[in-house]
């Protein structure tokens, strides 16, 4: 029988499981906070039982909870220990993904907030005129430029995707890449590969040839830093991107995990 102040249970499954997560929730809140820091270890098990006061079911319960949520990597044997991992963006974002997935949010959808946020970023970015940057993403444009030309579509996507990716990354404001990345799986990922090689792609191969022309004038006016100028072609880019999502019906897709 265990005696803590958080279970007041009379069945003991359903106390390990109060107390399993109450566990979970301090252990969660020290990795969160930073007081435990990614790469480092939990305590072993044997100390955890002494700091908290409760069985072991209850934690080793508490573990896979943490576990499950990415937060640990639980190791062999009960002095492996577990390792933290810490939360990151990226966990983050495939879990949205999964809940934009569930509730059949369309690419159209996912477009348009991207639509919201994006102009800002590259407005920011082009103040910055950091030349790294733009000579990576001037790399992804004329590698997908070649590829186009070359009628391999499936590559040309991939340089779009890590155009954007690179834009995203690039950004100092962590809510703004945590909100991008949530819709990672925008619609060239989800559309551009099911469809550019087919015989009814010949409208979006066409797409992706004057999209990649304009991430070439993209990249130029941040070259030159021309922030606000960059901020609305973007914009306006990205409205016609929003009409040919319409105008085709790729718009109206559900996205897919």
């Amino acid at each position: 029988m265990e005696t803590n102040p958080l279970a007041h249970s009379a069945d003991d499954a359903v106390r390990v499981r109060k107390l399993s997560h109450a566990v979970a929730e301090r252990l969660r809140g020290q990795i969160v906070s930073g007081q435990r820091k990614a790469g480092g270890k939990l305590p072993l098990e044997s100390e955890l039982l002494v700091q908290f006061k409760v069985s072991r079911p209850t934690i080793r319960e508490a573990l896979r909870i943490l576990e499950a949520e990415s937060l640990i990597l639980l190791g062999r044997g009960a002095r492996g220990g577990a390792t933290v991992l810490g939360p990151t963006v990226e966990r983050a974002a495939q879990y949205a993904g999964m809940v934009l997935v569930g509730e059949g949010t369309t690419v159209g959808e996912l477009h348009d907030a991207r639509t919201v946020i994006e102009p800002f970023m590259v407005l920011q970015l082009a103040k910055k005129r950091d030349r790294k940057l733009l000579d990576e993403l001037q790399s992804y444009v004329v590698e997908g430029i070649r590829a186009a030309s070359a009628s391999d579509y499936s590559e040309a996507t991939i340089c779009i995707r890590k155009f954007h990716a690179t834009l995203v990354r690039a950004s100092d404001n962590r809510a703004l890449i945590l909100m991008v990345e949530m819709l990672k799986a925008m619609q060239q990922s989800e559309v551009l590969t099911e469809t550019a090689d087919s015989e009814e792609g010949a409208s979006l191969r066409t797409q992706i040839q004057k999209a990649l022309q304009v991430y070439q004038q993209l990249v130029e006016l941040m070259r030159q830093g021309k922030g606000e100028e960059a901020q609305t072609f973007w914009r306006k880019y990205m409205e016609r991107t929003h009409a040919f999502l319409d105008r085709t019906g790729l718009g109206a897709r559900k996205i897919r995990h």
